[in-house]
This record gives C-alpha cells, structure tokens and sequence, in this order.
C-alpha cells in the first residue's frame, strides 16, 4: 500500500513537472543567418516587391555615372516577432563613390517598416557592406545608393541574419504555484506517518 501511495504521489509530481512543457513560453532568440535572392533596378522600384518589374537579377555588372541612383531588393518572408540584421555586400570598383543610403522594409501588403539601425554603410577589405536592422522582418528590404562618381558594380549579395524566437520550456505561474502546495502536501503526509511510527 505505502509503494503504491509513493508511485501515485512520484506520479502526481511528474504531472505537475510537465504542464510548464505543455505551456512552454516564448524565451530566446538565436540568429541564424542566411543568403536570399537579391535583384537591382536603376529607377524608382515604389512598393513593388522582387522579382517583379522594374526589379531584374543581379547582372555580371552595374555601370552607374556620376549622380546615379540604384536600388537593392532582397526577397525574405514577413515574420512579425522577428528582427531583420540585413547586409547588403557589393564588389567593383569605384565603391567609395557610392553614398547617401537609404533603406526601407516592407511587409505583405506593401507598407513600409522603418529601420531600427542603419543603413550603415562601411568596407572589408574591397567589398562594400551596408547593414540595416529591421523590426519586424519584412517581407522584402530595399537600400537605395547614390554614385558621386563612376561605379562599377560586378555583384551584390543580400544576407539575413535573422532571431528567430524559439519555444522555451518554464514554468508558468500556475505550475509553481501547484508544485508548491504539492511539495508542502507531502511534507506534511510524510511527517505525519512518521510520527505515528508507519515506516514509509
């Protein structure tokens, strides 16, 4: 009988450990990054979203005179509770002529998302980086650049690094509270026993 009693009361307790993994709770982030499509266009793109005209591929080269403007869209899936770390990573010649970014997100429908950082615009080695942070990811990130001088450009790279919100298990409120009760319960059952001299 007390075997049993002490099976039911492990029992009740592994119930008790399992409802915050049952509930678990929204607690971490980890980035993971990743490349996506990305395509230019040398006019004014507004609102429309890669691949879809005037945007086009990545050609074997961009050839911008001076006062040029060119924009960078990369495709990516709106997800609302993450947070885009965008690089846009250009190789050429004439990257120090390129200035004046200009960044914008935008989600499912269209509607711009404003960057929480950047764009920031600066070199490794020869290649050109312009780094944005955007909240939440969009569905599609655009940079626009301006040349100062004559530019080449031979490929441009978007890369995400993206938090994703992973599922931590934790006890809720609830949980603690019952495990609580639960623990004081059985304190007191086993004191009890004890002290009427039954051997558990």
């Amino acid at each position: 009988m007390l075997k049993c009693s002490r099976l039911f009361l492990i029992a009740v307790m592994f119930i008790i450990l399992s409802i915050p993994l049952l509930s678990a709770q929204a607690g971490e982030k980890d980035v993971r990054w990743s490349e996506w499509p990305t395509y230019y266009s040398l006019t004014d793109p507004g609102t429309a979203q890669p691949p879809a005209a005037p945007w086009q591929p990545i050609p074997t080269q961009i050839v911008l005179a001076a006062a040029n403007n060119v924009w960078f869209g990369t495709t990516n899936y709106y997800i609302e509770e993450n947070t885009k770390f965008y690089r846009l990573a250009l190789t050429g010649t004439g990257l120090a002529s390129l200035g004046n970014p200009w960044a914008r997100g935008y989600d499912q429908v269209g509607d711009e998302i404003i960057p929480l950082a950047g764009p920031n615009m600066f070199f490794v080695g020869p290649t050109l980086n312009i780094d944005v942070v955007i909240l939440p990811q969009p569905q599609w990130e655009v940079v626009k650049l301006t040349a100062s001088g004559a530019v080449t450009i031979t490929d441009a790279v978007g890369t995400s690094g993206c938090t994703i919100v992973t599922q931590v298990p934790m006890l809720t409120t609830f949980g603690v509270i019952v495990l609580a009760l639960l623990l004081l319960v059985s304190t007191i059952w086993v004191i009890r026993k004890r002290r009427v001299g039954i051997q558990i």
